[in-house]
């Protein structure tokens, strides 16, 4: 029911494992270009805008170290080799210790708002 619910999902649905590695996401490398064997592990970072990497790593290594919400916006390359801005955002399943089993999480295509909001900028 979830992988067909993710298949019909209009936005990049994602899930991994306890670390945040992945084994693999067909709307995302749909989307990005990237293999299945480029995508695996933390190779979905690589698909990040290089400014956007790091500060993307320090929210997600802080929201497992807190078992809690990951939260980034950054821009995600397309197979044309376009930039787009997203906003990530994801949870953890925890099992009955406490532990994560895995993150599940949803992307958003925000790219025309943060235009809008830097040109607001620009003009103030």
């Amino acid at each position: 029911e979830f992988r067909l619910l993710a298949s019909a999902a209009t936005e990049l649905i994602w899930t991994t494992n306890a670390k945040g590695e992945i084994d693999d996401l067909p709307k995302w490398r749909d989307y990005t270009g990237q293999t299945e064997e480029e995508l695996k592990g933390f190779g979905w970072l690589k698909a990040i805008h290089p400014e956007d990497q790091e500060k993307t790593m320090q929210s997600w290594q802080k929201a497992v170290e807190g078992k809690s919400l990951f939260e980034a916006v950054y821009r995600l390359k397309d197979k044309n080799g376009q930039y787009r801005y997203f906003l990530s955002r994801g949870l953890p399943l925890l099992d009955h210790h406490g532990e994560i089993k895995k993150w599940i999480g949803m992307m958003y295509d925000v790219h025309e708002r943060i235009e809008h909001e830097e040109k607001l900028k620009i003009a103030y």
